[in-house]
C-alpha cells in the first residue's frame, strides 16, 4: 500500500479492448468511481481507445495504447518491444494492484505482475464457456488462462455467477474466485411524459404503437431473428409493433442475414437500425420495452442499464438476467420449442396493458437502488484491491 497515503491506492488495469461492450462499461464505472474518491488510476488498452478512450481522459486518467498500429505488418516484433515497454511502465509506477480484463490482458497481467511481485487480479464477464460462441483464437485463451488461474492471479473476479460456474467446470481454480456483479447508477429522466419528443429520433408519430428496444452487437450468441419473427407475427394484423436495434457490429443495413429476415417478416417499415450510437440514455427514453434475445450472457449490463430508466424487459433466461430482473414475468426461456411465440405473447401482454409496463418499471427501478448499486458495486472491488495489496 501507498505510505504517503494508507487511504489511497494506485490501480493499473490491463484491458484486451476499451470498445462498446458491456466489459468495458464496468471498466470505465470503476475507474472513474476509484477516481472520484482519490484513488490513482492507469488504464493501458492493448487494442486502442475504442469507444471510452478520450472519455476516461477527459476525466482524469491516464489511458495509453500498447501495440502495433493496425495495418502495421511488422506483427509479433512490435508486441514485444511494446510488451516490454509496458512493463518498465508499471514498474514505475508501483502499483498497489493489478487488474486485467479479458483473456488476453489477463495472460499478460498477469506475467507482469509476476515478475514485479505485484498483486494480479483476473477479470472474468463472459458466461457460457460454450466453443460455439467463440472464434478459434478466442476459445485457445481461455483454456491456456483456465490453467494459468492456478498460479498467476491473486484473485478472479467475475461480474456473473453464471460466469464463475462455467469457467471452474473448464478449469479455473475455484479457491480464487469472487463474485461482484455490476452496479448502476439511476437514472434521471426528463420529460418522460412527452412521448412525441421521445419517438421524434425515431420518426414514429403513433402513441399506439408499442416502441422495443433492443441493445447489443449482432453475435452468433444473440437473436435479433427470433425478436424480428415474434413482432412481425403480430403486425400482420396490424400494426402494433415497432422495433429499434442498436448497438455497433452488424446492425446496419449492410447485414443481409438481417435486412433479408426484417423483409420475410414485413418489418422493413416498422424496423429502425441505429447501429453504435453515441447516447445510450436518449435510446432508452426512446422505447416502450427493453428486450435482449440470447443464447449466452455474462452479466448483462444492458438489462440493468434499462431497468434504471424504469423499463420493463423481455429478456432470455442467460447468465445472470434472471437474478437481475428477479421476475419470471420478464423472462424468456430459450429452451423452448418455440421461441419467436414465447416473446409474441409477452408483447402483447405489455402492449395492452400499460399500467402494468408502468408498474414492472418501477420495480425494476426499485430492484437497481437496493441491489445493484453503483456505490456498492465499487465497495465490493475496492475491499478487494485492499485485501490482496494487503497480503502482498
Amino acid at each position: 500500500m501507498n505510505q504517503e497515503n494508507p487511504k489511497e491506492l494506485t490501480a493499473v488495469y490491463i484491458t484486451t479492448s476499451l470498445g462498446m461492450g458491456g466489459a468495458e462499461e464496468i471498466l470505465a464505472k470503476l475507474a472513474t468511481g476509484l477516481t472520484d474518491i482519490g484513488d490513482r488510476v492507469f488504464i493501458f488498452s492493448l487494442s486502442g481507445d475504442g469507444y471510452h478512450g478520450d472519455r476516461l481522459r477527459r476525466l482524469g486518467m491516464e489511458v495509453q495504447s500498447v501495440g502495433p498500429k493496425r495495418n502495421d505488418i511488422s506483427g509479433i516484433f512490435v508486441w514485444m518491444v511494446e510488451l516490454i515497454r509496458l512493463f518498465f511502465t508499471i514498474k514505475k509506477l508501483r502499483p498497489d494492484v493489478i487488474h486485467s480484463w479479458m483473456y488476453p490482458a489477463d495472460i499478460v497481467g498477469g506475467f507482469i505482475g509476476i515478475i514485479l511481485r505485484v498483486p494480479v487480479i483476473w477479470g472474468v464477464f463472459s458466461g457460457s464457456t460454450d466453443r460455439r460462441f467463440y472464434s478459434r483464437r478466442t476459445y485457445y485463451f481461455i483454456k491456456v488462462c483456465a490453467r494459468l488461474s492456478h498460479y498467476l492471479p491473486a484473485i478472479v473476479i467475475s461480474c456473473s455467477s453464471y460466469g464463475r460456474k462455467t469457467h471452474i467446470d473448464v478449469g479455473y481454480r475455484q479457491s480464487r474466485f469472487l463474485y461482484i456483479p455490476t452496479g448502476f447508477t439511476k437514472s434521471v429522466e426528463e420529460n418522460t411524459n412527452d412521448l412525441d419528443s421521445r419517438r421524434a429520433m425515431l420518426s414514429i408519430t403513433s402513441t399506439t404503437i408499442l416502441v422495443i428496444g433492443m441493445l447489443g452487437r449482432y453475435t452468433v450468441e444473440k437473436d435479433h431473428l427470433a425478436l424480428v419473427r415474434a413482432a412481425g407475427s403480430i403486425n400482420q394484423e396490424s400494426e402494433r409493433v415497432h422495433l429499434v436495434f442498436a448497438g455497433g457490429e452488424g446492425i446496419t443495413n449492410d447485414n443481409d442475414e438481417l435486412i433479408n429476415e426484417i423483409e420475410d417478416a414485413s418489418m422493413v417499415s416498422s424496423t429502425t437500425l441505429l447501429g453504435q450510437i453515441p447516447d445510450k440514455n436518449a435510446f432508452f427514453r426512446a422505447i416502450d420495452v427493453f428486450a435482449l434475445i440470447s443464447h449466452s450472457e455474462g452479466f448483462p449490463t444492458v438489462i440493468g442499464e434499462a431497468m434504471s430508466h424504469g423499463l420493463p424487459c423481455i429478456v432470455s433466461d442467460a447468465g445472470d438476467a434472471e437474478i437481475l430482473v428477479g421476475d419470471e414475468s420478464q423472462i424468456i426461456k430459450m429452451e423452448s420449442e418455440d421461441i419467436p411465440k414465447n416473446i409474441a405473447e409477452r408483447i402483447l401482454e405489455f402492449s395492452s396493458n400499460r399500467q402494468l409496463r408502468k408498474e414492472i418499471g418501477l420495480r425494476n427501478t426499485k430492484r437497481i437502488e437496493d441491489y445493484f448499486s453503483e456505490e456498492l458495486m465499487l465497495k465490493r472491488y475496492r475491499d478487494a484491491y485492499k485485501c490482496v495489496a494487503k497480503k502482498a
